[in-house]
């Protein structure tokens, strides 16, 4: 049985963090991310909530659904809008790629369900594989008050096993939105120094400082946050460790890197750490250890008769590797 605070997680691909949501609101933030938080459970691409749900997990405090249902509404072309930029310097291709499949209100039973399309997947599956995800707690994003605290919560969790935070003022600006008429003292009076004041009931020891840049004025090139980091291990247990699948001695055939042993669609696999992420070099997953041993289609049965030898580098480093490996995945 799943714990009731494992519930309240939203556990993503970084990469979500760097998505422009500039045009939602405090609001419409609270119910997207719900149903990100709703998706990592849903062992697939879709995921449905009532707004009777939605309201309990976002602490939503208008009375009534019908309330609910009108924010909703007004959210929908938002939902249904975003998408992202993915840069693939191998192909030398630039894509836009869409997050929302479908996108369904069902007015009678007054349920929610979004499905992500099949190029967004990685950016909710595999994230305890890859180790690239950001998790925080719901509640607490949820009581944060304004969108400008809400998206530097969620950059700022993505550190939190570091408790450092370094980003440009031009990236700054982008990730949370700010007007481009701000100058910086209107940075720091209206976004920087409330935001904190938020996000430090939550986050401990929460500081910043720039660091400026040679020549006329000094222009303020990067900020740093500082705060408290947290234990991996607490992060481990956050996360719920259970799902994450098993590093093996087992390497693919046609990559030649480690194996993961884990549950897709009810059935045991062996699959590749990244193998979800667009940019991923090999993406194959093997239903048996034969299929490992021979190949998919049974291309090398003809040259092997047993499992492919690990190299001599893979030797050396291999009880080095299992021990951090275990170290990471016990709770």
């Amino acid at each position: 049985m799943q714990k009731k605070e494992d519930n309240n997680l939203v556990l993503y691909h970084n990469e979500l963090n760097y998505v422009g949501f500039g045009n939602f609101n405090p609001i419409e933030l609270d119910i997207f991310f719900a149903l990100i938080g709703k998706m990592k459970d849903s062992k697939g691409r879709e995921a449905t909530l009532t707004l009777k749900e939605l309201r309990e997990i976002t602490g939503y405090s208008q009375r009534g659904d019908k309330k609910m249902y009108e924010d909703i509404t007004k959210a929908y072309k938002k939902f249904w809008d975003l998408s992202y930029y993915k840069h693939n310097e191998e192909l030398s291709e630039i894509s836009v790629i869409r997050i929302f499949e479908e996108f369904k209100l069902n007015y009678k039973d007054m349920t929610l369900t979004l499905s992500i399309t099949p190029s967004s997947l990685y950016l909710l599956d595999d994230l305890w594989i890859a180790g690239e995800y950001t998790v925080y707690e719901l509640p607490e994003f949820c009581n944060l008050r304004t969108a400008y605290s809400k998206n530097l919560y969620r950059l700022l969790r993505q550190f939190r096993t570091t408790g450092f935070l370094t980003i440009t003022m031009e990236d700054f600006r982008k990730a949370l939105a700010i007007p481009e008429g701000y100058r910086t003292a209107e940075v720091v009076r209206k976004v920087i120094k409330p935001s904190i004041e938020e996000i430090s009931k939550y986050i401990e020891e929460l500081d910043y400082d720039f660091v400026r840049g040679k020549g006329s004025g000094r222009p303020i090139n990067r900020i740093n946050f500082t705060f408290k980091p947290q234990n991996k291990d607490e992060i481990v247990r956050m996360t719920n460790s259970e799902r994450r699948g098993k590093r093996t001695g087992h390497v693919c055939p046609y990559c030649k890197k480690f194996l993961y042993e884990r549950e897709i669609n009810g059935n045991n696999c062996w699959c590749h750490p990244d193998g979800y992420h667009p940019q991923a070099k090999c993406k194959v997953i093997f239903n048996s250890v034969e299929e490992i041993m021979y190949g998919k289609t049974g291309e090398f049965k003809h040259r092997k008769e047993e499992p492919l030898k690990l190299t001599q580098e893979q030797e050396d480093n291999k009880e080095k590797i299992e021990e951090m490996v275990s170290k990471l995945f016990t709770s």
